[in-house]
């Protein structure tokens, strides 16, 4: 749309709000002292201190209305994004943390009612030619000086529908009475005709290029259809080749296979055999050496008899030295 461009373009250069993401007030309450500030950076909160939230908020207003006694009817749409201040906060320290919906409830009538004496502009007919364009700004500026005079930071954005009666000749008659208003009327009836004309002309050439769009579109899928029934005989001519290919090497594989089976056989014949040689040697190395550990054990044990004997030698001996000795 035409008027959102140039109120774009207005924003962009005209308007800086100055919002912030982040931003917090600090309420200090010391027996009956008040203070109320921004929440400072590094900031650390204490027992007689409470933070609130101020964010950013959309606001959406939209109503109907009536001029030159019910010739023109429409609807105006204000897109406003609100941020209250600190001293916003001050000043209505009640309403905490709702400062949004606050400014909502106690500014919408006062915005409407500036709104719609800004309106009356419509009775004039200046806007036939060049548009709601610069009603719709001048708007902006009214809801931007307001709201920041109450401070309450925000970006609006308005736009403008307004639709006339068409009138019979008899009701055209009517009017003559306020040369105004009739003036007005026939300065709109003129400017209609010649939208409509436009937009008729608009239309034809508008189906003229969704006609040719279409053709083109035809075209183009005829275009595809060739080219993706060329890719799948492509596709099955080169899927056969390498089926082809497949085959033959599967064949080549099998040949191989087939003379290296035999080969294999005879390894694992070899191996087996090797497998069973070792286990029978393993099975005679453990019983020589079950049977040496039994000899080993047997000369232990008769070892230990003839150390008996010798021990018992020696203690007879012994006697017989003791029984000696006491003859003497």
């Amino acid at each position: 749309m035409e008027s959102e461009s140039v109120l774009d373009t207005y924003f962009e250069t005209s308007w800086d709000p100055g919002f912030e993401a982040n931003r917090w007030i600090v309420v200090s309450r010391v027996g009956p002292m008040l203070w109320v500030y921004q929440r400072p950076d590094l900031f650390k909160k204490r027992f007689y201190q409470t933070m609130h939230h101020i964010p950013v908020t959309d606001w959406d207003l939209k109503w109907d209305f009536q001029l030159l006694n019910g010739l023109c009817v429409g609807s105006v749409n204000l897109d406003i994004r609100i941020q209250p201040t600190v001293e916003y906060a001050r000043q209505h320290l009640q309403a905490l943390p709702d400062l949004s919906v606050h400014v909502q409830s106690s500014m919408e009538k006062l915005l409407k009612e500036s709104v719609q004496a800004e309106l009356e502009n419509i009775e004039k007919g200046r806007w036939l030619n060049k548009g709601l364009e610069s009603i719709e700004v001048e708007i902006v500026d009214l809801v931007n000086e307001l709201l920041v005079i109450h401070e309450v930071q925000c970006r609006s954005r308005c736009q403008i529908q307004a639709n006339f009666k068409q009138l019979s000749s008899e009701q055209l008659q009517e009017l003559s009475g306020h040369f105004q208003r009739h003036a007005v009327y026939l300065d709109l009836l003129k400017v209609n005709n010649q939208l409509q004309a436009h937009h008729a002309d608009q239309q034809y050439q508008l189906e003229q290029l969704n006609h040719q769009q279409k053709l083109q579109h035809k075209q183009g899928e005829i275009e595809q259809l060739k080219a993706a029934e060329e890719l799948r005989l492509q596709h099955d001519r080169d899927l056969t080749k390498a089926l082809i290919a497949e085959l033959a090497e599967e064949e080549r594989r099998h040949t191989i296979k087939r003379k290296s089976h035999g080969r294999q056989r005879e390894d694992d014949v070899k191996h087996e055999m090797t497998l069973k040689e070792m286990e029978t040697d393993a099975l005679q190395r453990d019983q020589e050496l079950r049977l040496k550990a039994a000899k080993q054990k047997e000369l232990l044990l008769q070892r230990e008899v003839e150390l008996l004997k010798l021990e018992e030698q020696k203690r007879k001996l012994q006697e017989a030295l003791d029984a000696y000795d006491a003859l003497d």
